[in-house]
């Protein structure tokens, strides 16, 4: 059975602890290591789909890291969790054609 979640080992520069939930899908993972950079070492608290979009949260200071990962979240709207292809958000999910129905 195909692993469609992120996980751990996908990203080896992220700051996570061992309890930081992982709940996106792989074709997601091009945003999430984004998100790790924008995040540059601090402790992500969690990455996970949330209300269909791409939902990455970190520990920082620097307020002007909001509004890059806000970006992101905004171009997750746009690219289907599963495969990565161009995708739609329709019923809190963003999945390309042959994806529709499909869950994480």
């Amino acid at each position: 059975m195909p692993k469609f979640l992120i996980t751990p080992a996908d990203l080896p520069s992220a700051n996570l602890d061992l309890i930081t939930p992982i709940s996106a899908g792989r074709g997601w993972l091009d945003l999430v290591k984004k998100s790790v950079e924008i995040a540059a070492g601090e402790p992500i608290a969690s990455i996970k789909e949330k209300s269909g979009l791409l939902d990455v949260h970190i520990f920082t200071r620097e307020a002007a890291k909001f509004p890059r990962l806000h970006e992101l979240r905004q171009v997750s709207a746009s690219i289907c969790e599963i495969c990565g292809e161009p995708g739609t958000l329709a019923y809190h999910q963003v999945r390309c054609e042959d994806h529709q129905g499909w869950r994480t």
